[in-house]
């Protein structure tokens, strides 16, 4: 029984490791990408670019620009915009608009190869460039400061003095998609002075679909992913939260009432790099963390459960999977 224990738990590290090693993967493949985004759009700040609006740029009722939809071609290949009422149409901003378009098709490339929810540029003049193509009036207010946004702001040089890629959120997504974390790629002119801030989003609904629903965690099982710093990116105890267009999940673990057996746990184990297996006892219970680094990406992944839970969450299983092996063996 106890080897069959510490093959169950080795096993569970393994899947652990296995799912932290894809997220570095993904990670660092759309940071990558939105880094290769931020040099394109700095070349093409140095060419020339038309100074005439194209009639497929249009105002609203409401004193808001869009695009008109090209039918000839699906959403995936086009981007639509969306400039707020607050924003004059100087010549500035059409030039902003001109010169963005240029972004269309390398947009279209992201969205066919990557698991990205939405590409976009949000300029200093307030323009907001999004693909796939969709009605971003429905979801933004007529008046929504696109540069007061964490996914913009953040990546300004009051907040990233190095011009980096760096990674926003969560938040809660304004088209939909629920909490997401967006890649963040500032765009300089050659005055270095900032025109803009590519973004990529990766929804953490999508994220968990594709990482997390393997894990079998019995009862008391739980899985977080999170900073290094504590920072709560996905924790099935928030699995259904929902906030504000816009809303920042503001959890960190630390923050939240901790026994010191607890506290230490997660310090000297989960955070202490690499992965493991970091045992603790509270409240008279034996509990494990199974947990992995995401390398490259600042941040862990854990699962926790009690040792009498997992134990008997794994007899059960084994069972289930001797009369399987029986009946293949009888048929």
């Amino acid at each position: 029984q106890n080897g069959a224990m510490k093959y169950a738990q080795s096993s569970l590290l393994e899947m652990t490791k296995e799912k932290g090693n894809l997220l570095a993967i993904t990670f660092d493949r759309i940071q990558n990408r939105a880094e290769v985004m931020g040099v394109y759009m700095e070349e093409a700040l140095s060419q020339d670019t038309s100074a005439a609006l194209s009639s497929q740029y249009v105002m609203t009722e409401t004193g808001t620009m869009t695009r008109k939809k090209d039918s000839t071609k699906s959403s995936s290949q086009q981007s639509n915009i969306i400039v707020p009422n607050i924003a004059p149409l100087s010549d500035e901003l059409i030039y902003e608009i001109n010169v963005t378009e240029r972004l269309d098709r390398y947009f279209a490339q992201i969205i066919e190869n990557e698991e990205v929810s939405w590409c976009y540029i949000v300029t200093k003049g307030n323009l907001l460039r999004c693909s796939p193509y969709g009605d971003l009036n429905a979801f933004f207010t007529s008046d929504h400061s696109q540069v007061s946004d964490i996914f913009y702001t953040q990546a300004t040089n009051q907040y990233n003095p190095d011009h980096q890629a760096i990674w926003a959120g969560p938040y809660y997504d304004y088209l939909g998609t629920g909490w997401t974390i967006t890649c963040s790629q500032p765009v300089y002119d050659r005055n270095g002075e900032l025109f803009g801030v590519i973004c990529l989003d990766l929804s953490i609904e999508k994220m968990k679909e594709k990482y997390f629903t393997e894990f079998s965690l019995g009862q008391s099982g739980k899985l977080c992913w999170m900073s290094n710093n504590g920072e709560v990116y996905y924790h099935t105890d928030y699995d259904s939260l929902t906030a504000e267009q816009g809303e920042t999940l503001e959890k960190n673990i630390f923050e939240d009432v901790l026994s010191e057996e607890r506290r230490a746990a997660l310090k000297e184990g989960v955070l202490g790099g690499g992965s493991g297996i970091k045992y603790f006892e509270e409240n008279g219970e034996q509990r494990m963390f199974i947990y992995s680094q995401v390398e490259g990406a600042d941040s862990v992944i854990f699962t926790e459960i009690g040792i009498d839970d997992f134990s008997s969450f794994y007899t059960v299983n084994l069972k289930g999977i001797m009369v399987v092996v029986l009946i293949n063996l009888i048929l």
